[in-house]
C-alpha cells in the first residue's frame, strides 16, 4: 500500500512538473492528437521550437497539412489547464469554424478526457470552459463576433482569408490581460499582403539543414533544392543528394535577430513524409498558386493585368543612366528591334534595318551579355557568336518544357553540341516581365517624345491573356498579341534575360566576398545556441527528445560565414 501511494505520488509530482514545459507536459500526459495518436516529433523536429514558443508575437507562414493547427490546438488547451488562460481562436467564417472544432478541436479532447475535463453544459463548437479557462472560436466576417469576451490569447488561423479589420477588432479583447499574446499562422496568398508582409517584417525563421556530403548549411528552396531527372532533393552547393536524415536534423536560424516578432517558413520540402517526386507531382498538375501557396508555402502572384500606356509611362525617365554593366536584346526579322540598358534600368529602344547594322550596334555598344532571337535565322546569330564570343552572344529559343520549373537555362545548343544557347519559357518569362512593368520595376532612360516610346507601347498593349492546357495537362494562362506585332515586348524580354545572367555570374564571382556574404546578417551558430540555452534549458526533455537537444547543443556545427 506504501509503495502504491508513494508511486501514486512520485507520479502526481511529475505531471506537476511537467507544467512548465509543454513537451515534458505532452509526454508525461500521453497526449495524443485528433486521430487518437500520440505527439510525437520524429518526423516533426521543426515543430519543437514551435511549440515551446510562447513569445508575444508570432507568425507562421505555413504550407499545407504540416501540424501547426494541432500543435496551436495543444498550446490553447496547455495554457487554458495550467495557467488558467482564455483564448480566441479565429477563422475566416463561422462555418469554417464550426467545423474546425468538430474536426479538430473536439477529437482532441476525447483523445486526452483523461486530462481535459470540459465542463459539459458549457461545450459548443463555439465556447467551451476548461476549469476556469474559457476557450472562444469565432468567424472574422461578422462585426459582433469579438464583442463581450475578454482573453489572454488570440491566435488568427488561415489569416490571409479572414476579414482582417475584424481581426483588429478581436485584438482589444486583449485589453486587459497581462499575458496578451497574439499568434497569426495561414497559408499565404500574394506577396506583400498579410502573412507573408507580417513575416517579413519579423525575425524570418528559416529552417537550415547541413549537407552530409559537402558540410553546407542551407535552407531549402525551390527549384534549386530539386534534381528533377533524378528526382531527388539536392545540396544547392555540391548537388549530392540530402537524405531525409539531413532535412530532420535542422536548426531554426533567425535571418533578423533583432527584431521583435518570432516568425517561422514551414514548407512540404523539409517535411521528411514528403519526397521529391511528389513535389514534382504537385508542380507538374496543381495551378501555379495552389502549388506555391500549399506545397511550398510561399505567396503567388501571377501578371493578370494587361500592361497598358500610362504603366510605361510611368515608366520613362528623363535622366541619365548611371554607367555599369551592359546588357542588349535583340528581336529579329525585317526590321530588328533593339533594348539596350544596365542595372539602372534600359537606356535605348530603337530599331536597325540589317545584321551589318546589329554588327556594327554590338561592336558600338559592347554589350556583357548579349541575347538575340534565334529564329529564323539561327546561322546569322552563330556568326555573330563565333565573332563575339559564345559566352557573349546567345541566341534565344522559346522553347517551353513543364516538366522543369526554370524559367531560363543556358545550355549547349540541341542540336549542335558545339555551341551554346538559352532557352527561355515563353509564358512565364513575359509574365515575369509584365509584372515588372505594371510594378514600375523597370526604369526607361528616355524623353516621351521618342517615337519608338509609341511602339512600344502599341506592342505591349497587343497583349493579351488567354488560357491553354499543355502537353502534361496544366491548365494555364499565356500571353499573345492580338496584332502580331510584339516585337519590343520580347526585345525587352530577351534583356532582362541578359540582366539576370550578367546578375549571376557577378553573385557566383563574389562567394568569397565576405560583405557579399547571402547569410552574413543572419544569427551566429554562438547566438543561436545562446537563444536556445536562455529559452529552452530550463525545460525538462523527455527521453526521445535528448538527441534532439543534443543536435541543437552541439557548438561550432553552423558555419554559415565560412568558406
Amino acid at each position: 500500500m506504501k509503495e502504491n501511494i508513494l508511486k501514486l505520488l512520485s507520479a502526481e509530482l511529475e505531471k506537476k512538473n511537467a507544467e512548465d514545459s509543454i513537451i515534458k507536459w505532452i509526454d508525461v500526459n500521453d497526449i495524443k492528437n485528433e486521430k487518437f495518436q500520440p505527439i510525437t516529433f520524429d518526423k516533426h523536429p521543426f515543430l519543437v521550437d514551435i511549440y515551446l514558443d510562447f513569445s508575444t508575437n508570432q507568425v507562421q507562414v505555413k504550407c499545407a497539412q504540416v501540424g501547426l493547427s494541432t500543435s496551436a490546438i495543444l498550446k490553447e488547451l496547455y495554457l487554458a489547464k495550467n495557467n488558467n488562460y482564455n483564448t480566441i481562436h479565429t477563422l475566416p467564417t463561422a462555418d469554417f469554424s464550426n467545423e474546425f472544432v468538430k474536426s479538430k478541436v473536439d477529437p482532441i479532447i476525447k483523445a486526452n478526457n483523461q486530462v481535459f475535463n470540459v465542463t459539459k453544459k458549457t461545450d459548443s463548437a463555439r465556447h467551451k470552459e476548461l476549469g476556469i479557462a474559457h476557450l472562444f472560436y469565432r468567424g472574422t466576417f461578422t462585426e459582433t463576433e469579438g464583442i463581450s469576451i475578454s482573453s489572454d490569447v488570440l491566435v488568427n488561423d488561415e489569416y490571409d482569408r479572414s476579414n482582417l479589420s475584424v481581426i483588429d477588432t478581436f485584438t482589444s479583447r486583449l485589453d486587459y490581460s497581462d499575458y496578451k499574446r497574439i499568434w497569426k499562422f495561414s497559408n499565404p496568398t500574394i506577396p506583400e499582403f498579410g502573412i507573408d508582409a507580417l513575416y517579413k517584417g519579423s525575425k524570418q525563421y528559416h529552417w537550415f539543414i547541413k549537407c552530409s556530403h559537402c558540410g553546407e548549411w542551407q535552407f531549402m528552396v525551390w527549384p534549386d533544392s530539386i534534381d528533377f531527372k533524378m528526382k531527388i532533393f539536392v545540396c544547392v552547393k555540391c548537388k549530392k543528394e540530402i537524405t531525409d536524415e539531413d532535412r530532420l536534423n535542422g536548426q531554426w536560424i533567425a535571418k533578423y535577430k533583432n527584431r521583435e516578432t518570432n516568425g517561422y517558413w514551414l514548407s512540404q520540402l523539409f517535411c521528411v513524409w514528403h519526397d521529391a517526386t511528389k513535389i514534382i507531382n504537385d508542380y507538374q498538375t496543381k495551378k501555379r498558386d495552389v502549388f506555391f501557396n500549399f506545397t511550398l508555402g510561399m505567396p503567388y502572384e501571377g501578371s493578370d493585368v494587361n500592361v497598358k500606356s500610362e504603366h510605361i509611362m510611368r515608366c520613362l525617365s528623363s535622366n541619365i543612366a548611371k554607367p555599369g554593366v551592359k546588357a542588349m536584346g535583340i528581336d529579329q526579322g525585317a526590321v530588328f528591334y533593339i533594348v539596350c540598358g544596365g542595372v539602372n534600368g534600359i537606356e535605348r529602344i530603337y530599331t536597325v534595318n540589317s545584321w551589318d547594322a546589329v554588327r556594327e550596334e554590338i561592336l558600338k555598344y559592347g554589350p556583357d551579355i548579349c541575347v538575340i532571337d534565334g529564329l529564323p535565322e539561327t546561322n546569322k546569330v552563330k556568326d555573330l557568336q563565333k565573332e563575339f564570343g559564345e559566352n557573349r552572344v546567345y541566341p534565344a529559343f522559346y522553347k517551353d518544357k513543364p516538366e522543369d520549373p526554370r524559367t531560363v537555362r543556358w545550355e549547349r545548343r540541341t542540336t549542335d553540341k558545339s555551341a551554346t544557347a538559352v532557352y527561355i519559357d515563353r509564358f512565364r518569362s513575359i509574365d515575369n516581365l509584365i509584372s515588372k512593368i505594371v510594378a514600375n520595376k523597370i526604369v526607361i532612360f528616355t524623353e516621351v517624345n521618342n517615337p519608338n516610346v509609341e511602339i512600344l507601347i502599341k506592342h505591349f498593349e497587343s497583349l493579351y491573356r488567354t488560357e491553354e492546357t499543355n502537353r502534361v495537362g496544366q491548365t494555364f494562362y499565356v500571353w499573345k498579341s492580338s496584332s502580331k506585332q510584339d516585337h519590343f515586348v520580347h526585345a525587352m524580354n530577351y534583356w532582362v534575360v541578359a540582366l539576370d545572367r550578367i546578375y549571376h555570374l557577378d553573385r557566383l564571382d563574389s562567394e568569397l566576398d565576405e560583405n557579399k556574404r547571402p547569410h552574413r546578417q543572419w544569427e551566429t551558430p554562438e547566438e543561436r545556441l545562446e537563444r536556445f540555452d536562455d529559452e529552452y534549458m530550463n525545460q525538462d526533455y523527455p527521453e526521445y527528445l535528448k538527441k534532439r537537444r543534443d543536435i541543437y547543443l552541439r557548438r561550432n556545427t553552423l558555419t554559415i560565414d565560412s568558406d
